[in-house]
């Protein structure tokens, strides 16, 4: 908290307040010209506000030695520290009104003085912005906000002239100092300056040059309390990353020397605090011929062509060509060097017509935007909630939660190059649960996304290297625990998804066919589906998505209405805007909340938060963490047969059971869950597990964990003798409060006419087994069972 006692207004120690009648005199002037009222209106301000909280009023013209008249100008008395109203009157122009003022902006007599918004008294935050009227305007935002009991915010009553007593340790005595001054050259050299007057950390509250110079231009441009809140929060630390000066320069501006080669793989790259997006454009002009013609004189035609050439726009909208040095005689084409026209050296021309999303009419208004410093997008929290309720109408998910987690994941594919590691996405469940549909869904909004099916690992590595951008790997079955044995062709693809999540180690070294080697990178997000899981190292970099098949109550409603790209284009190419605009910001954010030892759940987690966190959206960051801590709990723990068989058992009342709970069900809910390994030979798996595999072992299991309760039954289903159990009230009851509290979707209950027929209505409320979600495994685990069903005998 800070004492404001301890700070004087320099001229004098105890503040003298204005003479009431001045103030009156002056205010109600401003009170009955309408002219000012409307132009403080158009500047923003609300008149009322001014007059009462800070004494602003209107002074009257008077006439000086020549018959000179002056006038007609904005009074405000100085606020000092305690709050109070001083006699010192800061003066404001206002342009066509105003008579012949001192000043184009504003004045103030005398020595450069603090500006105060008010009393402040046990406030921590001091925000330190250019001129009176900015602490007007921030000072009725901050009304709205959490930030107004604790900061304060001032100004100097002099343009970009530091008050005395800004040194001799006041600025120290703040827990948190943010300078506001303006984005021009100046108003960061008056940042600079205030930096200079005291070793501690500052922040840099940075004003959006797309809306302009000041904080009037940023709220004329209709951000509000919640946008300058976020503004705050993304605040960057002066001194520390991220760096926004680009380092290199144009070639013919480079000294001659040596340096180190270290080119770049510049498509969707982050380099020097810009990133850069490769996009081809198809263009059409004529070549000059030479012809014979009939009279055996040579003419030249002119002959129409067309060529495809590659561009690349930086995220502060200069588009980039290429440059191809000449090389000196002797130096071999492999040893050539190809750089942007910036500077920056490049590892070879990007090939993005195959690959790129973003559309050149998109590119094209994103470069103007930008250039005359517009809104090239709309805020995080609005293109979130559209993407997530874009995900919600096309596909259903069982868990509720899991929808935010793949919208970060969506918005995450477009500044993934600013982490060091992200997750990759598992969706699993039984055939027909909607895998494949979801993929798709995601696919349709992500960066340069692609959906691969088949092909080798090197295909697989190649295509991330050139697209750069979100990757589906469609019924890939090499990532399940059954085909780990398998000869397929993806065992390298298993082995290369084991180190992709990392920049570090997503690289691949591949001999072309000139000879040279050359460096792939496969870094970057991607989207696993499979019905058989995925193994346990796997595991540790994956969060796991389960699909199931759709409830016919929510088919019946209408409210999955499936892909629609006329929604899902435009919001990929707004998205693409958000990535180019919003990466340097959140690269910032990720550097200052990561730690230098975490461990891999950590890493993988932290670019969805700051995905979560750029929102400014509490509930979105609640769901978006729940989803995360559901996904990774117990990831580190040895798993043992009561955790699978409780899991078992909570699936079963997910899909319906309620009172009796039959052995079959459980055995194939067990089949499905991966770390039960049912379908990998005894020899690869921990003993305990074995009592899985039969079920007079799950039967001593459910006895011991407490989830079914009374005696064995057992009953006729498709002729085949199988038992069931009553289900324990207490963990039926903790089940469906998780259930809520997770916002997980569960089924109605199962119908029957009595307890037996209940327990085996997961089977017999489908006519045949083509419909049943347990069709992948049934033949598997309940041989006699499946048998009479499908053949009856």
């Amino acid at each position: 908290m800070v004492d404001n006692t301890n700070w004087s207004t320099n001229e004098f120690e105890v503040p003298v307040s204005i003479n009431p009648k001045t103030l009156e005199r002056d205010r109600s002037r401003l009170d009955k010209n309408i002219e000012v009222w409307v132009w403080l209106k158009d500047q923003g301000f609300k008149p009322e506000f001014l007059m009462d909280s800070f004494g602003v009023g209107l002074a009257d013209v008077i006439r000086r030695a020549g018959d000179e008249q002056r006038g007609f100008w904005l009074t405000a008395p100085v606020i000092a520290a305690d709050g109070t109203m001083t006699k010192r009157i800061v003066k404001f122009n206002i342009p066509g009104i105003s008579v012949n003022p001192l000043e184009h902006d504003f004045w103030c007599t005398g020595a450069a003085l603090t500006y105060w918004d008010g009393d402040c008294s046990g406030k921590s935050w001091l925000l330190i912005v250019d001129t009176p009227r900015d602490v007007w305007r921030i000072a009725e935002v901050l009304a709205g906000t959490s930030l107004l009991a604790r900061t304060a915010v001032i100004s100097s009553t002099q343009w970009r002239s530091i008050p005395e007593n800004w040194g001799n340790g006041f600025l120290k005595e703040w827990g948190r100092v943010l300078i506001g001054t303006g984005n021009d050259s100046g108003g960061e050299a008056f940042a600079q300056s205030i930096r200079m007057l005291c070793a501690r950390e500052f922040v840099r509250l940075d004003i959006p040059r797309m809306v302009g110079h000041d904080w009037i231009g940023y709220f004329l441009a209709g951000n509000n309390d919640g946008d300058f809140e976020r503004l705050v929060r993304d605040a960057h630390i002066l001194g520390a990353p991220p760096p926004l000066v680009p380092e290199t320069v144009p070639l013919e501006l480079q000294k001659m020397g040596v340096y180190e080669a270290d080119p770049v793989n510049v498509n969707g790259a982050f380099i020097n605090g810009h990133m850069h997006y490769a996009f081809q454009v198809r263009c059409v002009g004529s070549l000059d011929r030479r012809v014979v013609g009939p009279d055996g004189k040579v003419y030249v035609e002119a002959v129409p062509t067309s060529f495809y050439e590659t561009k690349v726009i930086r995220s502060d909208g200069v588009i980039l060509g290429f440059v191809r040095p000449p090389l000196p005689k002797g130096v071999s084409k492999s040893n050539e060097v190809i750089l942007l026209e910036d500077g920056t050296v490049i590892s070879s021309i990007p090939k993005p017509r195959d690959c790129a999303t973003w559309k050149l009419d998109s590119i094209k208004a994103y470069a103007d935007a930008v250039t005359t410093r517009k809104r090239a997008h709309r805020a995080t929290g609005i293109l979130f909630k559209e993407v997530a309720d874009y995900i919600r109408s096309s596909t259903w998910l069982p868990n509720k939660t899991d929808y935010e987690l793949l919208t970060a994941y969506v918005l995450l594919s477009y500044c993934y190059d600013a982490f060091d590691a992200i997750p990759l996405i598992l969706l699993n469940g039984e055939k027909g649960s909607g895998k494949s549909s979801l993929a798709e869904v995601i696919a349709d909004l992500s960066y340069n996304a692609k959906i691969l099916g088949g092909g080798s690992d090197r295909s697989f590595v190649r295509y991330m290297d050139q697209g750069r951008g979100l990757l589906v790997l469609d019924d890939l079955e090499a990532v399940g625990r059954r085909s780990q044995k398998s000869d397929n062709g993806y065992g390298d693809i298993n082995q290369i998804l084991k180190v992709s999540y990392s920049k570090s180690t997503g690289k691949k070294s591949i001999v072309e066919k000139d000879g040279s080697i050359r460096t792939l990178s496969f870094f970057g997000p991607k989207v696993l589906t499979n019905i058989s899981g995925i193994d346990a190292i796997n595991a540790t970099r994956t969060y796991q998505i389960t699909c199931r098949t759709m409830p016919a109550a929510i088919q019946q409603s209408g409210a999955i209405v499936g892909r629609d790209i006329s929604i899902s284009e435009p919001l990929r190419q707004e998205l693409h805007a958000w990535g180019m605009s919003m990466i340097a910001t959140i690269y910032g954010r990720y550097k200052r909340a990561s730690g230098k030892r975490a461990d891999r759940s950590v890493q993988i987690s932290l670019p969805l938060y700051v995905i979560g966190e750029m929102t400014g959206d509490e509930e979105i960051q609640a769901d978006l963490d729940r989803a995360i801590r559901r996904l990774t709990a117990g990831r580190d723990d040895k798993v043992t047969p009561e955790d699978i068989v409780k899991q078992a058992c909570r699936e079963c009342i997910k899909r319906g059971a309620r009172e009796t709970i039959s052995m079959a069900q459980v055995r194939l809910e067990i089949a499905m869950i991966s770390e039960a390994c049912i379908f990998e030979s005894e020899d690869t798996v921990p003993s305990e597990l074995l009592s899985l595999r039969n079920p007079i072992g799950i039967g001593r299991v459910f006895r011991g964990c407490g989830v079914v309760s009374g005696k064995t039954n057992r009953a006729r289903l498709n002729t085949v003798i199988e038992s069931f159990y009553e289900i324990d009230r207490s963990f039926m009851g903790e089940t469906l409060k998780g259930f809520a509290a997770e916002k997980v979707y569960i089924d109605l209950a199962y119908e029957g006419r009595d307890k037996t027929r209940k327990a085996f209505a997961f089977c017999e409320r489908y006519a045949t087994c083509s419909q049943c979600p347990y069709e992948a495994v049934c033949s598997l685990v309940l041989h006699a069972l499946n048998r009479k069903k499908r053949w009856g005998g």
